[in-house]
């Protein structure tokens, strides 16, 4: 199980990893790093893992969310049998967080049938 963040920046057009830097800046990550797969529009994502989480923030493409530019990924560094519904939580906490700071977010209610906003609750400032 895992969550995520959709989120719309300020500027249609702003990089993958200057948002990634002002993100993990924003919270208290220092280490960060890129990734390579084909599995990720544009074929890269950043990483950080903090507090046992697995942080990974990458170009969004999901159908119905043309307006967010970014997906947040949250995922357990172990999650193997154990329950990881906190994530949720952990989503919605961050997203409140990140609205405050300028940037509209959207935590969907389930992250494999998502297609639009009225599916998760918005957050903005």
């Amino acid at each position: 199980m895992h969550a995520e963040i959709y989120i719309r920046a300020a500027s249609a057009d702003q990089p993958l990893e200057e948002f990634s830097r002002r993100l993990f800046s924003r919270l208290g990550v220092a280490h960060f790093e890129e990734r390579e797969s084909s599995n990720y529009v544009e074929g890269h994502y950043f990483r950080a893992i903090a507090l046992g989480i697995e942080v990974m923030i990458a170009h969004s493409d999901t159908r119905g969310l043309a307006d967010y530019q970014f997906c947040v990924t949250l995922t357990a560094e172990q999650s193997a049998g154990f329950d990881t519904g906190y994530l949720q939580e952990h989503a919605h906490t961050l997203a409140r967080l990140l609205s405050q700071h300028g940037w509209r977010c959207f935590v969907p209610d389930d992250v494999l049938t998502v297609a639009g906003e009225t599916e998760g609750r918005v957050y903005e400032a």
